[in-house]
């Protein structure tokens, strides 16, 4: 068997077997911990005129866990940056040559054996030690969809976890440093989840013209910075890898994102595709966004705080340009792809502009779970936050996918402060997304004013409700609630606990958002619940804390429920008496 070298060169360790080979794996550190993101440079490599293209050149290691399972793992060109902060700006240096680097997070304890390969031929080979992570120290686990309709994400063999964020998709001119203060308040307010977004505007490295495989590797090391960030802050990030703005001729309403005329794949920029149809049916550019794939997967599939893969921001705003069943069919090859390629089987999805919802889409096995973005003034009829998160789960009922409102917004012209000076509505949204059985909290857009008006109490609250429970007793379903309608109401339950949020007629958003008035009556409310003795703990969902309390017995399978007086909204948890 051959035995692991290790030996400390420029602070690297050197891996290699005891025969002679042509390559070898360096690696910063000697330690290597399950779950736990491992880097390595990659020596020996020949020379390549591209090496992003695996045509050329496509550099591997296999690896063999010790429960017998073999992973490829591709490795990727990397070039080292340093960053400064210069006139509120922020600017990224190139500290050296590029140079092939490998990211592996071992999911199992033991030896595992490695074997580095290109060319079509074994290069180098070895063990290496994998150890149990101190507790002090641990990573989460990487994480998996939702099982069902109903249901959360959950890490693998740990706890299902609701997600509670919102939307920080690119930064501004401080580039990274605006994640710095953004994921710190995260940190501090129990907020586990933000949406990141690839485009022209940050962290695309595919998105100009010289970009077509050639990537840009300075905005490759940013979205590093920010996976680390999140990491280190327990924060999940879905990936959005492409949106719709990259197929539009003509500017917006926003006076921009038409960046088709100088999209890499356009033939007019030396690409493939004489349409915007041909991204998704042309064999060339298939082959171009797998070998983006290729890449993604190996700079950021190892961190374990990647929640999903997301292909496309709603691409049904650029319908009218493409053809449907194609675009469907197109995500069916990719996501089989990614399946097949990623070693650490990320959750896959996509997403739709407002309330559009594709049967043929959500219908397709390789993704995982459903996603819907509403913004109030631009949905269908009368809409309300408790009624809409309400409405989008049984929505999507018939395609057996837990659904995420992965955006939100009062109005999807700002923060609203005008028609909502109180954040009720968004307030309603964050508590009723949570509280309906969809997948987290709605995930509210313009993250840059919610951060300059301090908002984040909104989500220390919910996520001080939200601390005792245990999402893995049971399975979390939404309760069918009789209540009178003055009050709306939504909740969930196990069958033997259950959490409410309910807020009165009145002050529901839109209409209510400046409502003034005495405090709401207290009001009977009636929903399925195991029979027992239970305590009702009442939630202040504006300022948090509990504002009253009291036992309840529960008979016939039914609670019945007296609220207290309160305004605007209030929530409760109801635990059985001996979990109190």
């Amino acid at each position: 068997m051959p035995r692991l070298l290790a030996v400390c060169t420029w602070g690297l360790f050197i891996l290699a077997a005891s025969a002679e080979g042509e390559g070898s794996l360096a690696a910063f550190g000697d330690r290597y911990n399950v779950l736990r993101l491992s880097e390595f440079v990659v020596l020996g490599v020949p020379p390549a005129s591209n090496p992003f293209d695996p045509d050329e050149i496509a550099v591997d290691v296999v690896f063999g866990t010790p429960s017998g399972r073999q992973l490829r793992v591709p490795a990727f060109w990397y070039e080292p940056y340093r960053w400064a902060l210069e006139d509120g700006k922020e600017k990224l240096l190139r500290e050296a040559d590029g140079e092939w680097r490998l990211r592996f997070a071992p999911e199992e304890v033991g030896e595992y054996r490695w074997e580095l390969v290109w060319g079509g031929a074994a290069r180098a080979s070895g063990v290496f030690q994998v150890e149990a992570e101190t507790e002090a120290g641990a990573v989460d686990g990487f994480i998996e969809a939702p099982s069902g309709k109903e249901g959360y994400f959950q890490r693998r063999a740990g706890k299902p976890f609701l997600l509670i964020g919102e939307n920080c998709c690119w930064h501004g001119a401080r580039g990274t440093y605006d994640y710095d203060d953004w994921f710190a308040k995260f940190a501090g307010n129990h907020m586990n989840f933000a949406r990141i977004w690839m485009w022209p505007a940050a962290f695309g490295i595919e998105v100009r013209p010289e970009e077509r495989l050639q990537y840009n590797l300075a905005d490759a090391w940013r979205l590093d910075y920010v996976f680390r960030l999140a990491q280190d802050k327990r924060i999940a990030l879905m990936l959005c890898l492409d949106f719709h703005g990259m197929f539009q001729v003509e500017p917006d309403m926003w006076g921009g994102n038409n960046h088709w005329p100088r999209h890499p794949y356009n033939a007019a920029q030396g690409g493939p595709c004489a349409a915007q149809n041909d991204f998704f049916t042309h064999p060339e550019a298939k082959q171009l966004y797998q070998k983006r794939l290729r890449y993604l997967v190996a700079r950021y599939g190892a961190f374990s705080n990647l929640l999903a893969w997301e292909f496309f921001n709603e691409i049904n705003n650029v319908y009218k340009s493409l053809n449907a069943p194609d675009v469907v069919a197109w995500h069916a090859e990719m996501a089989a792809w990614m399946k097949t390629h990623d070693p650490y089987r990320h959750c896959i999805s996509t997403s739709f502009g407002s309330a559009f919802a594709s049967r043929e889409m959500w219908a397709l096995p390789g993704l995982d779970f459903a996603q819907y973005h509403s913004y109030l003034n631009w949905e269908v009829g009368r809409k309300q936050p408790v009624t809409l998160a309400r409405e989008v789960v049984h929505r999507f009922d018939t395609f057996q996918k837990s659904v995420l409102i992965s955006e939100f917004g009062t109005s999807g012209l700002g923060l609203d402060k005008e028609n909502d000076p109180y954040s009720r509505g968004l307030r309603q949204a964050l508590w009723a997304g949570a509280l309906s059985g969809t997948a987290g909290t709605a995930m509210p857009w313009f993250w840059e004013s919610i951060h300059h008006a301090e908002l984040y109490g909104l989500w220390k609250s919910l996520g001080d409700f939200l601390a005792p429970v245990d999402f893995a007793e049971g399975e979390w379903r939404p309760l069918e609630i009789t209540a009178p309608e003055e009050l709306v109401v939504c909740g969930i339950s196990n069958g033997h606990a259950a959490m409410l949020y309910g807020v009165a007629e009145r002050f529901h958003f839109p209409d209510g958002a400046t409502a003034e008035g005495e405090v709401t009556k207290g009001v009977r409310i009636s929903f399925p619940l195991r029979d027992g003795e239970y305590l009702v703990q009442w939630w202040k969902p504006e300022t948090g804390g509990t504002f009253a309390e009291a036992p309840l017995t529960v008979s016939d399978g039914e609670a019945q429920v007296e609220t207290p007086r309160f305004t605007v909204d209030g929530a409760a948890r109801l635990v059985e008496a001996k979990h109190k």
